[in-house]
Protein backbone atom coordinates (compact mmCIF):
# COMPACT_ATOMS: atom_id res chain seq x y z
CA UNK A 1 0.00 0.00 0.00
CA UNK A 2 1.47 3.22 -1.00
CA UNK A 3 2.30 6.01 2.24
CA UNK A 4 -0.26 8.24 0.79
CA UNK A 5 -2.77 5.99 0.83
CA UNK A 6 -1.87 4.55 4.06
CA UNK A 7 -1.90 8.15 5.60
CA UNK A 8 -5.62 9.43 3.80
CA UNK A 9 -6.84 5.91 5.80
CA UNK A 10 -5.59 7.01 9.36
CA UNK A 11 -7.25 10.89 8.71
CA UNK A 12 -10.54 9.31 7.20
CA UNK A 13 -10.77 7.34 10.83
CA UNK A 14 -9.30 9.86 12.79
CA UNK A 15 -12.00 11.83 11.30
CA UNK A 16 -14.72 9.41 12.07
CA UNK A 17 -13.47 8.98 15.63
CA UNK A 18 -13.98 12.93 15.89
CA UNK A 19 -17.58 13.12 14.53
CA UNK A 20 -18.49 10.38 17.12
CA UNK A 21 -17.23 12.00 20.05
CA UNK A 22 -18.78 15.29 18.54
CA UNK A 23 -22.21 13.63 17.91
CA UNK A 24 -21.58 12.43 21.63
CA UNK A 25 -20.97 15.63 23.29
CA UNK A 26 -23.90 17.42 21.88
CA UNK A 27 -26.75 15.46 22.10
CA UNK A 28 -29.15 17.75 21.56
CA UNK A 29 -27.64 20.25 19.63
CA UNK A 30 -29.31 20.82 16.15
CA UNK A 31 -28.45 22.92 13.45
CA UNK A 32 -30.64 24.67 10.44
CA UNK A 33 -28.59 25.04 7.20
CA UNK A 34 -29.56 28.29 5.64
CA UNK A 35 -31.65 27.86 2.63
CA UNK A 36 -32.49 24.23 3.16
CA UNK A 37 -35.06 24.53 6.68
CA UNK A 38 -38.20 24.18 3.77
CA UNK A 39 -36.84 20.76 3.31
CA UNK A 40 -34.13 19.46 5.64
CA UNK A 41 -35.29 19.30 9.80
CA UNK A 42 -32.40 20.23 12.21
CA UNK A 43 -29.35 18.18 12.07
CA UNK A 44 -26.78 17.13 14.18
CA UNK A 45 -23.28 19.10 13.97
CA UNK A 46 -21.62 15.30 13.19
CA UNK A 47 -24.01 14.74 10.49
CA UNK A 48 -23.66 18.20 9.15
CA UNK A 49 -19.27 18.11 8.79
CA UNK A 50 -19.99 14.01 7.41
CA UNK A 51 -22.01 15.37 4.70
CA UNK A 52 -19.75 18.78 4.33
CA UNK A 53 -16.40 16.34 4.10
CA UNK A 54 -18.31 13.61 1.71
CA UNK A 55 -19.12 16.30 -0.80
CA UNK A 56 -15.71 18.34 -0.85
CA UNK A 57 -14.63 14.69 -1.65
CA UNK A 58 -16.81 14.23 -4.42
CA UNK A 59 -15.81 17.56 -5.90
CA UNK A 60 -11.94 16.76 -5.70
CA UNK A 61 -12.79 12.98 -6.85
CA UNK A 62 -15.63 13.52 -10.16
CA UNK A 63 -13.41 16.10 -12.26
CA UNK A 64 -10.35 13.53 -12.28
CA UNK A 65 -12.33 10.51 -12.40
CA UNK A 66 -14.75 11.52 -14.90
CA UNK A 67 -11.68 12.78 -17.00
CA UNK A 68 -10.14 9.30 -16.72
CA UNK A 69 -12.93 7.71 -18.14
CA UNK A 70 -13.03 9.82 -21.12
CA UNK A 71 -8.81 9.02 -21.79
CA UNK A 72 -9.60 5.45 -21.25
CA UNK A 73 -12.55 5.50 -23.86
CA UNK A 74 -10.26 7.28 -25.95
CA UNK A 75 -7.32 4.90 -25.73
CA UNK A 76 -9.84 1.85 -26.33
CA UNK A 77 -10.92 3.21 -29.72
CA UNK A 78 -7.43 4.56 -30.94
CA UNK A 79 -6.50 0.40 -30.19
CA UNK A 80 -9.48 -0.52 -32.11
CA UNK A 81 -8.57 1.35 -35.20
CA UNK A 82 -4.70 0.70 -34.91
CA UNK A 83 -6.08 -3.42 -35.19
CA UNK A 84 -8.02 -2.02 -38.32
CA UNK A 85 -5.31 0.00 -39.81
CA UNK A 86 -2.46 -3.27 -39.52
CA UNK A 87 -5.09 -5.66 -40.99
CA UNK A 88 -4.10 -3.87 -44.51
CA UNK A 89 -0.37 -3.43 -43.97
CA UNK A 90 1.04 -6.01 -45.83
CA UNK A 91 4.19 -8.20 -44.70
CA UNK A 92 7.65 -7.45 -46.10
CA UNK A 93 9.29 -10.54 -45.39
CA UNK A 94 7.62 -12.15 -48.46
CA UNK A 95 7.02 -11.20 -51.73
CA UNK A 96 3.92 -10.81 -53.43
CA UNK A 97 3.21 -15.04 -53.93
CA UNK A 98 5.26 -15.71 -50.62
CA UNK A 99 7.48 -17.90 -52.38
CA UNK A 100 10.65 -16.42 -50.82
CA UNK A 101 11.63 -13.70 -48.84
CA UNK A 102 12.12 -10.24 -50.30
CA UNK A 103 15.73 -10.28 -48.61
CA UNK A 104 17.26 -13.06 -49.54
CA UNK A 105 19.75 -13.10 -46.25
CA UNK A 106 16.35 -14.19 -44.32
CA UNK A 107 15.67 -17.46 -46.85
CA UNK A 108 17.24 -20.66 -45.05
CA UNK A 109 17.59 -22.24 -48.12
CA UNK A 110 19.97 -19.57 -49.30
CA UNK A 111 23.28 -20.83 -50.20
CA UNK A 112 26.00 -18.90 -48.08
CA UNK A 113 27.83 -16.14 -49.87
CA UNK A 114 31.91 -17.14 -49.50
CA UNK A 115 33.33 -14.48 -47.08
CA UNK A 116 36.05 -12.08 -49.17
CA UNK A 117 39.52 -12.92 -49.16
CA UNK A 118 41.75 -11.11 -47.02
CA UNK A 119 44.30 -8.15 -48.80
CA UNK A 120 47.27 -8.25 -46.91
CA UNK A 121 49.89 -5.60 -48.37
CA UNK A 122 52.77 -6.84 -46.94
Amino acid sequence: MKSARIIQVVLVIALIIYLVFLDRDNPGSSITLPLTDRFLPPLPPAWILALVIVASWLVGWLPGRLTLWRKGREVRQLRRKIQELEQHVPSYDQDRQGAKPVIPDRNPLSTQIPPLPDNDRT
